[in-house]
């Protein structure tokens, strides 16, 4: 396997691919997507390890996505069953990259905290916001705002391939870390294009009233197979 460098203008190409997988059976993707987010959420609600826990699985998850993306492309049914496939084959390793990610996130809000980012916020009155004290808390925060989404920008890009290298060959979370950032290095171009247009893209689809989202969530989930196919190469022979 090798990572080869690819134009920006194929983050297009991997979302209208994806597009064309949604629209082959937007049904089965609805249903597999909407499986994943109900089921993220009962995580998040169990007591004191629920948030901790559900970053910590989403890796898994995204392996199930590439492999019913997989079984697509091969001709065979999408099923819910597919959300837990990814457990099934490497779980332990793929939680072990969602440990990663869950480490890496915290220590971005250790940072924050460190520079008063919380104490800011934590002075605006609850129990009785204004809009103008909302307004100063968070033109105060602008610059630490924007560090904070580029250090989760750059956490998810390092990681963004770690989900399907697993799914496509089971190997140690270490080396799917490694491998992703290569791809991200020899990417990094056409993958801001990629992570730009996605996020245009939910806007949109949060426009009117999020039923855009029934299209998006299911192409945000294609798109680590078709990014991933994209980018890695099997080995010449």
């Amino acid at each position: 396997m090798r990572v080869v460098d690819v134009s920006a203008a194929s983050s297009a190409a991997w979302i209208s691919e994806a597009f064309t997988m949604f629209r082959a059976r937007p049904l089965a993707w609805i249903s597999l997507t909407s499986a994943w987010l109900l089921v993220s959420l009962l995580i998040t609600l169990i007591p004191l390890v629920g948030p901790p826990l559900m970053t910590m699985t989403q890796p898994a998850f995204f392996a199930g996505f590439v492999l019913a993306c997989r079984d697509q492309a091969l001709g065979l049914p999408i099923s819910t069953a597919h959300l837990f496939a990814g457990f099934r084959v490497s779980g332990r390793t793929l939680i072990q990259v969602g440990s990663v990610s869950l480490l890496a996130e915290l220590a971005v809000m250790m940072t924050l905290g460190a520079f008063g980012f919380f104490d800011t916020l934590k002075a605006i009155d609850r129990n009785n916001p204004s809009v103008e004290a909302i307004a100063a808390a968070f033109s105060s925060l602008g610059w630490q705002w924007f560090a904070a989404a580029a250090a989760v920008f750059v956490i998810k890009g390092v990681l963004w391939f770690t989900a399907a290298l697993i799914a496509h060959q089971p190997m140690p979370a270490s080396h799917a870390i490694r491998w992703s950032f290569f791809a991200l290095i020899g990417n990094f171009v056409p993958l801001a294009v990629f992570g730009m247009l996605m996020l245009a893209l939910l806007f949109l689809a949060l426009i009117p009233w999020g039923l855009g989202l029934l299209m998006f969530v299911p192409l945000y989930a294609i798109t680590h197979y078709t990014s991933f196919k994209g980018v890695f190469r099997a080995d010449a022979d």
